[in-house]
């Protein structure tokens, strides 16, 4: 779950947590999925404050560590994974503020 304040945490079952993460901005939207290809949901974040820029996080699930970062030049509104090109791998869809769609797919460079 995410917050107006930048923290993502992963909560367990029990209600303990298992791990915080803080990100740039207020958070709009976690999304999960297998961006990186290693078969294990990642966390997808999108973030933005209400007039300046937006960023998009990949962290780990299980740690809550940075995987990758992209930021925008305005928020980001909506988040979508899934395999786009039918290539087989997922792409992250980002929908951000003003109507801008875009699809971003995971690299290692």
């Amino acid at each position: 779950m995410g917050s107006v304040d930048g923290t993502v945490r992963r909560i367990n079952l029990d209600g303990s947590l298992h791990w915080r993460s803080k990100v740039t901005g207020p958070v709009r939207d976690v999304v999960l999925g297998d961006v990186n290809g290693d078969g294990i949901s990642d966390v997808v974040v999108g973030t933005g404050d209400c007039c300046s820029r937006g960023w998009i996080y990949g962290l780990d699930i299980d740690t809550g560590a940075v995987l990758g970062l992209l930021e925008e030049p305005v928020p980001v509104g909506a988040l979508l994974v899934g395999d786009m090109d039918g290539q087989g791998g997922a792409e992250v869809v980002a929908v951000l503020d003003g109507g801008e769609v875009l699809v971003l797919a995971w690299t290692s460079e």
